[in-house]
């Protein structure tokens, strides 16, 4: 150790400093501070935050519980008239639905049979002219008149309401664009007298009668998904296969 008045190096033992003679100071340990406590207690300050703070979780955790309790109360209370409403709701959205499918049934079928019946006049005026027994004015203006209707029946089949309709509705579009497709290619063959154009015409006949056969077929799915059971769809079949019967005979004189 050190004199703390002389700088001289001294002994541990020693009380006195032998160059300076000045008494050596040793520094006292601090004395062990006791903990403060709050006044009129021996409890820790922060056992008491932590017991407040606990007392305050408690409450919020009860005031929970009781929320809960008389949600589900009210649930239990209410439960049986708000299924009842989403029932109702639902029967409903299925009833709107069924409605929709039904009207677009109709209306595609009763367009489908005069788009039906005008394929099958396509068919029977060409053979009437190949045959000899109409003369190319006739048929030509025969396929001038044809091929504008058959572009405002495509024009109207706009009624569709989603994606799903829309689909459904597709091999009809496909038919009627095929049928004025033919009429446009017999208007060219007449024209020039390319063979080209006369087997276009006549592929485009084989598509359309093709994409009419896709969509008869395909009206079942329909109707079952109106929700139509299979006695009723069946019944509804076979009327459409004697109106499509009754077209095909027309055209066979």
């Amino acid at each position: 150790m050190f004199c703390s008045h002389c700088g001289n190096q001294i002994s541990e033992q020693a009380d006195f400093c032998p160059r300076c003679g000045a008494a050596v100071r040793r520094d006292e340990p601090p004395a062990l501070q006791l903990r403060q406590t709050s006044p009129g207690t021996n409890e820790p300050p922060s056992k008491k935050r932590i017991r407040k703070i606990s007392i305050l979780k408690w409450v919020f955790v009860s005031i929970i519980i009781i929320a809960v309790a008389a949600a589900t109360y009210v649930a239990v209370r209410q439960g049986p008239a708000v299924l009842e409403a989403l029932a109702a709701a639902n029967a409903e959205n299925k009833r709107a639905a069924a409605a929709s499918l039904t009207a677009l049934d109709e209306r595609s079928w009763n367009d489908f049979l005069k788009v039906y019946e005008a394929h099958n006049r396509l068919v029977k005026m060409t053979e009437h002219f190949e045959s000899g027994r109409m003369s190319k004015d006739d048929y030509y203006n025969f396929l001038q008149d044809i091929d504008v209707w058959f572009g405002d029946a495509f024009a109207s089949l706009d009624y569709e309401k989603n994606e799903n309709e829309s689909i459904y509705l597709s091999s009809f579009r496909t038919m009627i664009l095929s049928d004025q497709f033919a009429a446009k290619n017999y208007i060219s063959y007449l024209d020039t007298g390319h063979a080209g154009d006369l087997a276009r015409a006549r592929e485009h006949v084989v598509r359309a009668g093709q994409a009419a056969s896709v969509f008869s077929e395909g009206r079942a799915h329909l109707l079952r998904a109106i929700g139509l059971g299979d006695e009723q769809i069946n019944a509804i079949l076979e009327k459409s296969a004697k109106q499509l019967e009754e077209i095909d005979h027309k055209f066979q004189n």
